[in-house]
């Protein structure tokens, strides 16, 4: 569960939604894929940056994943930084950043 803001009564309001720090994408059928995962998201901005800024993916669908590649090409062993904003179904603002580490 990750809380993204307090509201004036001073509870929490929380979103339920997972995001691994790492995943291998290695070809062998297990956690070859980074999704982000729980929501719902009606509205859904998913975006990955690489060591030096640069969008190397971008989803607006939940069900769409990244497989660790740019433009075809498998991307090194690292770290990249993620963003996420969107909307909930029953409607709660979601705005996050993370990183994930490729494991090769």
């Amino acid at each position: 569960m990750v809380c993204t803001s307090f509201i004036p009564n001073g509870i929490h309001d929380c979103v339920r939604f997972i995001s691994p720090t790492a995943f291998t994408p290695n070809g062998d059928g297990n956690n070859d894929v980074l999704y982000v995962r729980g929501g719902p998201f009606s509205l859904f901005d998913f975006r990955i940056f690489d060591q030096w800024g640069t969008q190397i993916f971008q989803a607006n669908v939940q069900s769409e994943g990244w497989d660790g590649k740019f433009h075809g090409t498998a991307q090194p062993e690292g770290t990249f930084v993620w963003t996420l904003t969107g909307t909930t179904v029953d409607g709660k603002q979601v705005k996050m950043t993370g990183n994930v580490t490729i494991l090769r």
